[in-house]
């Protein structure tokens, strides 16, 4: 068994906190000549301290010398916690070929009526299966072909509550950026969630002023009265 040791690389987006970790495992037995050691990337971003996480990785194999790099698997997790906000938390990796497993705990706080303020342990486990190209997820195994998106909602509930996201997501074809993600991840989620409109705001549609619909259309927009009200130009109407 081997331990990850994750050294950021990359941070920044002003939506909220993206951390990017590169891995470079130390698996020369099996390689070809000439061929280069895979990567593992982990991802992580956060809004601010809500109760609100995206976390996965990736794995991918350096091409040859002014080649691009190959993305030969990765995965995604959305996690939502019952709670008001974040306070703490803890993450660790390990491998055990082909398995690469991480365990994720947070501390989240928040408040019901009648119970007052309440901290809350969550932990959640996922694993990346190398070989076979499949994630477990709260103990609950799904194939990547599949989707290589989830949602997992944590709660007061026993089993944390998975969502597999169909179709595949390429972090080579769409980048991994905070509204990229978050777009995809909005597609899973009811219209009226309000954890929709954090992740991906641009899809709250909110109503057009009359000004902007008067310019689009080209003619003035519609404004409903109550029948007592007296026509602007004709008061006597």
């Amino acid at each position: 068994m081997k331990r990850l040791e994750y050294v950021p690389i990359a941070a920044a987006l002003a939506a909220g906190t993206v951390m990017l970790f590169g891995v470079v495992q130390n698996v020369r037995a099996g390689l070809r000549p000439g061929e280069s050691a895979p990567m593992l990337m982990g991802y992580e971003a956060s809004y601010g301290d809500r109760p609100l996480q995206i976390v996965g990785l990736s794995e991918q194999r350096p091409a040859p010398a002014g080649g691009r790099v190959e993305t030969a698997g990765e995965m995604y997790l959305l996690v939502v916690m019952a709670g008001d906000k974040v306070t703490a938390r803890r993450s660790t990796s390990r491998e055990e070929p082909p398995l690469v497993t991480t365990s994720d705990v947070w501390r989240v706080r928040g408040s019901t009526p009648g119970a007052g303020v309440f901290d809350r342990i969550y932990q959640m486990d996922y694993v990346y299966d190398r070989a076979h190209k499949t994630a477990t997820v709260a103990g609950q195994v799904f194939p990547l072909a599949a989707g290589n998106l989830f949602v997992v909602h944590l709660g007061q509930q026993a089993q944390p509550r998975v969502t597999q996201v169909e179709g595949t997501f390429s972090s080579t074809r769409s980048g991994t950026s905070m509204r990229t993600l978050g777009a995809r991840f909005a597609e899973a989620l009811a219209p009226d969630d309000p954890v929709r409109r954090v992740v991906d705001p641009s899809s709250v549609k909110r109503p057009c002023p009359p000004e902007r619909a008067k310019r689009h259309t080209g003619k003035p927009a519609r404004v409903d009265r109550p029948a007592s009200s007296p026509h602007p130009l004709h008061p006597s109407a």
